[in-house]
């Protein structure tokens, strides 16, 4: 399975929801810190495995740990990526193959709308 087409498609949503949406809604000062992990670095193969964030507003100063912050773990049928990006990432694939409910884990189709309602609430 090849990845379907979430790189593109996530950052084609971030220059629009930034550019457009976001900023136009907030505080000059305000930002959003993303960190994604990934399956490898071709974003028409690879997958996302994990993306958090968390929305800082430097006016108002906070540990990280107070921070607005949003994670998810993101659930494919099949995973495809290379050697070296799955076994720096072994602790997410041992997370997704757990079997108990986790509130954070979704589907790729699931991801941005979660993650677009998470920052409109911000």
């Amino acid at each position: 399975e090849t990845a379907p087409a979430a790189w593109p498609v996530l950052f084609h949503f971030f220059s629009d929801f930034l550019s457009h949406k976001l900023l136009h809604y907030t505080h000059p000062m305000r930002y959003v810190s993303l960190d994604l992990e990934t399956t490898g670095g071709n974003p028409q193969r690879h997958q996302i495995l994990e993306l958090a964030a968390v929305v800082e507003d430097t006016k108002r100063l906070r540990p990280l740990a107070e921070l607005p912050a949003f994670r998810r773990v993101v659930r494919h049928a099949e995973v495809v990526g290379t050697a070296g990006a799955l076994a720096l990432n072994a602790r997410l694939l041992e997370e997704l193959a757990r079997k108990e409910p986790n509130p954070e884990l979704c589907t790729p189709d699931e991801l941005l709308p979660q993650l677009r309602e998470f920052l409109l609430a911000q």
